[in-house]
């Protein structure tokens, strides 16, 4: 198969891939909304919150920095069989800290004690996927695979949520569900690569593992304080206010993540290439940046437009009238698709590629300061809307930072 080929099948996959991940949940988002209510699709969205935190501490920034590994070595397959053993059992044993971390959390703080048993369960996402390699299909350009595995977990969920959950009374079928669809796909993606790609499991060197650490530490740094002022405000929103509040915001947020999931296909599809192209030539990968710069506004800045002209309607659809709460939050993230898609080609596709992580792990640490001032002035006292624009301001920050590295570098992209 030709290079273009390759690549456009490659996004073809992961934009069904992010298209259904996206999709399929808000399938089921009004019909939560009008069974259980606000405030218990509130703790649906914090137990979904927490566990983005817990998967990003497990990923280690492995689906990047292995992903390139990989697509460097592919045709190495005894390099190959190293790289996913070291990866496999560190995420293992970083899913075993996340777990007692979760407990402690769910022991010590009221809110989270209370509903105990309901948070424990939504930790099955994390497992899931620990077990699935993302970065094994990634680096050798094998994105239908990462699609049809996940189409099962989606459908599994979706399907289920109209099954199982008729009142609010239903509610733990919701993690449960979720869960299963997550393991489920974790352990059918080991037999494949296993039985399909013959790639066995080998017990992996010490060595080995220390230098997956290092070479994934700046990267996971970067992923964490990410994680920080997303997922993490939901998590701060649902102590300093209540779940109607983290409703609110996170109900936004779901409606913005679909929008957000129109680059993710073009960004998966691009960084393997990326990175192969980078090793032979930093002039053609920036000379490819730059068209893919344009390709990357041709589509955000539509969506951003229409998002902030049709907000009313596009909440009224999926939860119903009454939610200007949810209005207003959605407007104000409106803009985070352009500012995402510039982010993820300034930081990922380019300082990630040409070795810079350090300097975006410092990019990311500064940050989470300027996040965590944000939340603390915002939130208390504007609760929903404060965290909100927290996030904005933050992703706007990260993205100015990186543009102006990458000039002080001689890299110019736009």
């Amino acid at each position: 198969m030709s290079t273009k080929r390759k690549l456009f099948s490659n996004f073809l996959s992961l934009a069904i891939l992010q298209g259904l991940n996206y999709i399929l949940p808000l399938l089921t988002v009004p019909y939560l909304t009008r069974v259980l209510g606000s405030t218990s699709q509130g703790l649906i969205f914090t137990g979904q919150a927490m566990n983005v935190i817990f998967v990003t501490v497990t990923d280690y920034g492995f689906n990047l920095m292995a992903t390139k590994q990989i697509a460097i070595a592919r045709d190495d397959k005894e390099q190959i069989r190293r790289i996913h053993s070291t990866v496999l059992t560190v995420k293992l044993l970083l899913m075993v800290i996340s777990f007692l971390v979760l407990l402690g959390i769910c022991l010590i703080v009221p809110k989270y004690n209370e509903h105990f048993v309901f948070y424990v369960l939504f930790f099955g996402i994390t497992v899931g996927t620990v077990l699935f390699p993302v970065y094994l299909f990634q680096g050798m350009e094998e994105m239908k695979y990462i699609t049809i595995l996940n189409v099962i977990s989606k459908t599994i969920f979706t399907v289920g949520i109209f099954v199982f959950i008729r009142d609010k009374g239903d509610l733990m079928y919701s993690p449960i569900l979720l869960s299963a669809g997550y393991i489920t796909v974790g352990v059918i993606s080991l037999f494949m690569v296993r039985y399909k790609f013959g790639i066995k499991w080998i017990s992996p060197k010490l060595t080995d593992v220390k230098y997956q650490l290092r070479q994934g530490w700046s990267v996971f740094v970067s992923n964490a304080a990410v994680s920080a002022f997303t997922a993490g405000n939901t998590v701060l929103l649902g102590l300093f206010a209540n779940q109607k509040q983290v409703f609110y915001y996170g109900g936004a947020e779901k409606l913005i993540n679909a929008a957000v999931s129109v680059v993710n296909p073009v960004a998966g599809a691009l960084f393997p290439h990326i990175s192969s192209l980078a090793h032979e030539s930093k002039e053609q990968a920036v000379q490819f940046l730059r068209k893919s710069l344009w390709a990357v506004l041709l589509v955000t800045v539509p969506i951003t437009v229409v998002t902030i002209v049709l907000a009313e309607f596009i909440v009224t659809i999926f939860y119903g009238f009454h939610y200007e709460q949810v209005v207003l939050a959605l407007r104000i993230l409106s803009f985070l698709p352009i500012i995402i898609g510039l982010n993820n080609l300034f930081g990922v596709q380019t300082m990630i590629t040409f070795g810079y992580e350090k300097a975006f792990m410092r990019i990311m640490l500064i940050t989470v300061i300027i996040n965590l001032v944000l939340t603390v002035f915002l939130v208390p006292q504007y609760g929903y809307v404060g965290t909100a624009i927290a996030v904005l301001l933050t992703e706007l920050s990260i993205t100015v930072r990186e543009y102006v590295f990458l000039r002080r570098q001689g890299i110019r992209i736009l």
